[in-house]
C-alpha cells in the first residue's frame, strides 16, 4: 500500500509513509491542557518562529517604554532638584530602547564619578534597562523552543479500517492480509 507522503514532513524524513495530521489536536499522554498541540509544516513553522522573535523583540520595547514612564513618574518632584535628577528623568523620558538608556546612564556615571549620591539615584533606572535587555534577549532566544516542545505527531488515519472481505485469498495474499490484521492489532 503505497500512501502519498504528507508535504509538511517529506523533506525532513525520506522514509515516511503515513499521511501527518495538520491542525490541532490533543496529546492525551501529557493531559488535556499540555497536550493541546498544534502541527503545522516546516515553512508554516519557521515563519512563526521567526514572528514570535520579532513580536518578543516588539514587546520588550514597549516594555522598556512603559516602565521608563514608571520610573519617570515614580521620581517626580515639583520641588527644585539638581543636575543628576534632571539628567535621569530626561533619560527615562526620552529613550526609546533600553539599551540607548544604558548608553546614556554609563556616560552619566563616567561625567558624575565623583558623585557619590549618583549611584543609589541612578543605579535602579540603570538596572531596569539591563533587566529589559536580558529578559527580552533570554526569552527570544528560547521562542525557538516552541518548536521542539513535542517531537511526536499524529498519523492521518483517514485511511486506517477494516481490509475488504469481498473475495477469498489464497496463497501469499492471504499471509499478507494476515500478517496486517495482525500488525494492526499490535498497534491497536
Amino acid at each position: 500500500m503505497d500512501v502519498p507522503k504528507t508535504e509538511a514532513w517529506s523533506a525532513h524524513d525520506q522514509t515516511l509513509q503515513y499521511n501527518v495530521h495538520l491542525g490541532i489536536w490533543t496529546n492525551w499522554s501529557r493531559g488535556r491542557v499540555l497536550g493541546q498541540t498544534l502541527t503545522i509544516s516546516r515553512r508554516d513553522g519557521d515563519l512563526l518562529i521567526a514572528f514570535t522573535a520579532f513580536f518578543i523583540a516588539f514587546v520588550g520595547s514597549r516594555f522598556w517604554r512603559i516602565a521608563s514612564f514608571a520610573f519617570h513618574r515614580y521620581h517626580s518632584s515639583i520641588c527644585p532638584q539638581d543636575a543628576i535628577y534632571h539628567q535621569r528623568q530626561i533619560v527615562l523620558r526620552n529613550s526609546t530602547l533600553a539599551d540607548s538608556a544604558i548608553l546614556i546612564f554609563a556616560k552619566m556615571f563616567w561625567a558624575w564619578r565623583h558623585s557619590s549620591r549618583l549611584c543609589l539615584r541612578v543605579l535602579p533606572s540603570l538596572l531596569l534597562a539591563i533587566f529589559c535587555i536580558g529578559t527580552f534577549t533570554i526569552a527570544g532566544g528560547f521562542s525557538s523552543q516552541i518548536s521542539s516542545v513535542g517531537t511526536e505527531i499524529l498519523v492521518d488515519g483517514s485511511t486506517c479500517g477494516h481490509i475488504g472481505r469481498e473475495k477469498v485469498r489464497h496463497g501469499a495474499e492471504s499471509a499478507h492480509v494476515s500478517q496486517m490484521g495482525r500488525n494492526a492489532l499490535n498497534y491497536v
